[in-house]
């Protein structure tokens, strides 16, 4: 039978572990506190996040619809079905998931293991991926500015590229370097009376104006252009009406006609569009983003579907 003194320091004991924990505990309470307040690093460098969202810096498997917003028809998919169905359908390409690395900014370095991914995509897509898990569905309305935008006036006239002067003026006489002639016309002989076409050359039109050497020195020779007047072609670059004036001996003008709201491509890279004219200039607009003209100025939508999901943020 236990004695009451051995009962009491037993007690005493007890009371001091408990005592003891309690403090540990009252400091751990403490501790965190202060850490979670003054040193939140710390916390999320021991718990990182392992949310499966999609956070900007993470990789992912992606398949995709898009489609304009004015009339909801597909302009591209990686879903072969879809692409067979809208009549779009590419044999060349293959059709599954984008490998899309999630970085809208286009600041960051795609990491070591998500080799073969890109941010190639348009702004939109990418920032509607953001918050998305594996196996979720999800449709985005990308606005143009988020997708490849729209025409720029202020952006063409920074490039030089802003006005045109609808008349150009060319001598009917012109005395050139004899090199610099063969190399603008390789095909054709430097002879005294020798025709050539010299709108083939500098029109790309076959025909429209041709031209005669009627004078060779040791290093120049002059030819002379013979133009129509009221003959009309097509402008290589600006692809409209062009006609040629013809009022003196002396000169003759080229006159484009430009509408507004007339569209080219230029190089195959950079869209125009005419939005004024007036006696002597047409003013232009740009986009340097659009795959195709299409594309400027529209709305789109897209149907995402996440395969997989790679963090690295």
């Amino acid at each position: 039978m236990t004695s009451f003194s051995t009962a009491m320091k037993e007690g005493k004991n007890n009371s001091v572990l408990i005592a003891g924990i309690l403090t540990v505990v009252v400091i751990a309470i403490l501790s965190g506190y202060l850490v979670y307040t003054y040193y939140p690093d710390i916390l999320d460098n021991l718990f990182p996040d392992e949310s499966p969202d999609i956070e900007i810096g993470d990789c992912a498997d992606v398949n995709y619809i898009g489609r304009f917003y004015i009339n909801n028809s597909v302009f591209d998919t990686s879903y072969e079905s879809v692409a067979i169905e809208w009549d779009i359908y590419n044999e060349n390409r293959d059709y599954e998931p984008l490998k899309i690395f999630v970085d809208p900014s286009g600041e960051l370095e795609i990491p070591e293991d998500c080799e073969g991914y890109s941010s190639g995509m348009i702004q939109g897509f990418l920032k509607g991926l953001i918050g998305m898990e594996k196996g979720e569905n999800k449709t985005v309305i990308i606005p143009p500015e988020e997708a490849y935008g729209d025409w720029n006036v202020t952006l063409a006239e920074s490039m030089g590229a802003g006005s045109y002067y609808i008349d150009s003026i060319i001598n009917i006489s012109e005395e050139v370097n004899i090199s610099v002639f063969q190399s603008s016309f390789p095909d054709t002989e430097i002879v005294l009376n020798e025709s050539f076409d010299y709108g083939l050359v500098a029109f790309q039109s076959e025909g429209i104006l041709n031209a005669t050497i009627i004078n060779i020195t040791n290093t120049n020779l002059t030819f002379e252009i013979d133009p129509k007047n009221g003959t009309i072609f097509t402008h290589p670059i600006f692809s409209t009406n062009t006609t040629i004036l013809v009022d003196n001996d002396v000169n003759f003008t080229i006159h484009m006609d430009f509408t507004i709201n007339q569209t080219f491509n230029l190089y195959g890279v950079y869209f125009f569009k005419v939005v004024d004219v007036n006696e002597t200039v047409a003013k232009f607009a740009i986009n340097m983003n659009a795959p195709d003209i299409t594309f400027i100025g529209q709305t789109l939508v897209f149907e995402l579907e996440v395969i997989e999901v790679y963090k690295n943020s």
